[in-house]
């Protein structure tokens, strides 16, 4: 990963896994049968997605695909999601576990030229780019740090149930924030 800048969402979850931080196991496969044997591994419905550095927006170009059930329609799903990025060599399609149902969240960490590290938060998925509700703590972080974060969002209804979404488990969040603080440290 030498003169990379960002980590694909695989390696990710594998350096964050190794650090202890918990997270939806996911595994990056380069043909349809393997995908299917993931899949089953994992059990339906899963989630596949592009992995591709050219495609780190994957939903811009429909390179998620949800809720897929079922042999066929992973084999279906691997065909279009590979085809989006065929002219990467190191291309491959993730598969993984369907998260159960909940608020999308991102936590980022980024390296400020002046201040050092500093951890973004805020709602996730597209509300992320398309509101922008994102605040910023230098790291290292202190559990009341994360409590102003939750309070500092225009979002912050996601985290105590909105509509159908349950509640977010803030205790849970709390710990996983500040276990990304002291990976960073």
């Amino acid at each position: 990963m030498s003169g990379r800048h960002v980590l694909l969402e695989d390696e990710a979850k594998t350096w964050l896994a190794q650090a202890g931080i918990p997270v939806n196991p996911t595994r990056a496969c380069r043909d349809a049968d393997e995908a299917v044997v993931c899949a089953r591994a994992f059990g339906y419905p899963v989630a596949m997605k592009v992995r591709s550095r050219a495609a780190l927006h994957k939903s811009e170009i429909g390179g998620v695909h949800l809720e897929v059930n079922g042999d066929e329609a992973v084999r279906r799903s691997f065909a279009v999601l590979s085809g989006l990025v065929r002219d990467d060599p190191e291309a491959a399609v993730t598969v993984q576990p369907m998260a159960p149902p909940g608020a999308e969240l991102i936590i980022g960490v980024f390296r400020d030229p002046q201040f050092g590290p500093v951890l973004a938060f805020g709602p996730g998925g597209f509300y992320a780019e398309l509101y922008r509700d994102v605040v910023f703590r230098l790291l290292p972080l202190e559990e009341s740090h994360v409590e102003s974060l939750f309070e500092d969002i225009r979002g912050r209804k996601l985290l105590t149930g909105y509509r159908n979404l349950p509640p977010v488990d803030t205790p849970a969040l709390t710990r996983l924030i500040l276990a990304v603080s002291a990976l960073v440290e």
